[in-house]
């Protein structure tokens, strides 16, 4: 089960005890998206993955943002 679905299910998205919201759990899927392209047990080709120093940039600073948030 994902994070989003266990989020969904407990009826805490929406909710007054909301944990993170719809867009915060579409932001982290993204985040975790792209971190899961160079993490071994993801991607069985992480040894030979290109990075592109853009998408690492956009990457660290949503993540920042993302990690900044109150």
């Amino acid at each position: 089960m994902t994070v989003e679905q266990r989020v969904q299910r407990s009826g805490q998205v929406g909710g007054h005890t909301e944990i993170l919201s719809a867009g915060d759990i579409a932001e982290l899927k993204v985040l975790l998206g792209y971190a899961n392209q160079s993490h071994h047990d993801t991607n069985a080709a992480w040894q030979t993955a290109v990075n592109n120093d853009a998408e690492l940039t956009d990457f660290a600073e949503r993540t920042l943002l993302f990690a900044s948030r109150r």
